[in-house]
């Protein structure tokens, strides 16, 4: 890695021409963003860059801050590409170099449950984020395939919902019982006050004025709960769908069955589930075997 960052540093002083304190500046913003990208389990620029902005927002980030955050970025993706113009022309991935090698973060059972009840339901507000997180948990939808989803998406009689996933694909869901509840719920008694009087566009979900909800209210709802129901910080609402993966797993289902509900294009990409509930057991090897 640290060799790696130096070439890039090269690449900004030969190719950019800039100062210095730019050259740290960029390398510093590249690193942030990797260890972002590690830290949520995610390899897609794209969809990582999309969650990264968002994160950014809830924080706090200055707009200016953000543009910067972004221009390093790119930077960085040119200098990819200036290595290996075959593997990384496209612009969308990354390679893999772990700064410190860390698994996806997910919630225990224990957790969830804990997540999910600290989501107060008195009001409609409530009532609309407790349906978003089930169905989060339940169906391991990324952020932007949730607030892209429309209300014809969903199958109430079979229990599915269609999914438009990266690259247009289109994939059906199995949605649970619980989500199922607190989705219709949000149907019936939520979603008809906050879209009276509004042009009615379709969306599933919807903010406080009616539009179609947009990713950084979900990031910030997220961290609101998180704290709320005394849960580690690490944990970002893409840590929803990493459980919904390593749940799975641990329930004996199998790769590909994973791989088409999560909608990965290769299974190397779901194998990384397989050394989560690896880890998992070893722990408890550990924890509970007299000569571990």
């Amino acid at each position: 890695m640290k060799e790696l960052l130096n070439e890039f540093k090269g690449f900004l002083v030969s190719e950019r021409g800039v100062s210095q304190g730019t050259v740290n500046s960029y390398t510093t913003d590249v690193v942030s963003f990797l260890e972002y990208m590690e830290q949520g389990g995610v390899s897609d620029v794209e969809e990582a860059l999309k969650d990264y902005i968002a994160h950014l927002r809830v924080i706090g980030a200055k707009e200016s801050t953000i543009l910067r955050k972004l221009a390093s970025i790119k930077a960085f993706l040119e200098f990819l590409v200036t290595l290996d113009p075959q593997k990384y022309g496209g612009g969308s991935r990354v390679p893999s170099i772990s700064l410190k090698k860390q698994l996806p973060l997910f919630l225990s059972h224990g957790e969830i449950v804990k997540f999910l009840e600290s989501i107060p339901t008195q009001d409609l507000i409530g009532i609309r984020d407790r349906a978003i997180f089930e169905l989060l948990y339940a169906s391991g939808l990324r952020i932007s395939e949730l607030v892209n989803l429309k209300v014809s998406d969903l199958n109430f009689k079979e229990g599915v919902l269609k999914c438009i996933g990266k690259g247009a694909k289109e994939r059906m869901v199995p949605v649970g019982k619980d989500a199922l509840y607190w989705i219709e719920k949000y149907l019936n008694e939520v979603r008809p006050k906050l879209i009276q009087g509004k042009k009615d566009l379709g969306f599933l979900f919807l903010s406080k004025r009616g539009g179609k909800i947009l990713r950084e209210t979900v990031w910030h709802r997220s961290k609101l709960y998180i704290s709320k129901a005394g849960l580690s910080t690490k944990y970002t609402v893409h840590s929803l769908r990493h459980t919904f993966a390593t749940h799975l797993l641990e329930g004996g289902a199998d790769l590909r069955t994973l791989q088409e509900m999560l909608g990965h294009a290769s299974l190397t990409t779901t194998q990384v589930y397989t050394h989560v509930d690896l880890e998992r057991l070893k722990e408890v090897y550990k924890k509970s075997h007299p000569r571990a």
